[in-house]
């Protein structure tokens, strides 16, 4: 079986970040990242993180699981709209938040491949 990032992935990861501090926090303890992020760009970074998890608290467990139910079934459209309305949301922040997913579900992806042992064979 092919393992995948979902959006329960997504959510631990952030939820992993949260218990680390503010974000600024963390930055600081990256190599080369502190005082290169100011306080503005913090703030509104926290908030996406905010919006993006009351949004995948909206989904259900089985859009969580299975993320092309909001990106390519042809329920989506439908889906996102309960979504964005479920957590307060504009639909244009759900698909912002799904462009987003998508993109760090590709970095996972190929962040996998390069790992010992991921990616390449069946």
């Amino acid at each position: 079986m092919k393992a995948e990032f979902d959006f329960d992935d997504f959510l631990r990861q952030a939820q992993t970040v949260a218990t680390m501090g503010s974000l600024a926090d963390v930055a600081k303890m990256m190599p080369g990242m502190a005082g290169k992020i100011d306080a503005n760009q913090m703030r509104s970074a926290e908030a996406r993180l905010k919006r993006n998890e009351a949004m995948i608290k909206s989904m259900t467990k089985q859009e969580r699981r299975r993320p092309d139910l909001l990106i390519t079934d042809s329920t989506a459209r439908s889906r996102l709209q309960r979504i964005a309305k479920g957590s307060g949301m504009k639909i244009d922040d759900a698909r912002l938040f799904m462009s987003e997913f998508q993109r760090m579900r590709t970095m996972m992806s190929r962040m996998s491949k390069m790992m010992p042992g991921g990616g390449g064979g069946g």
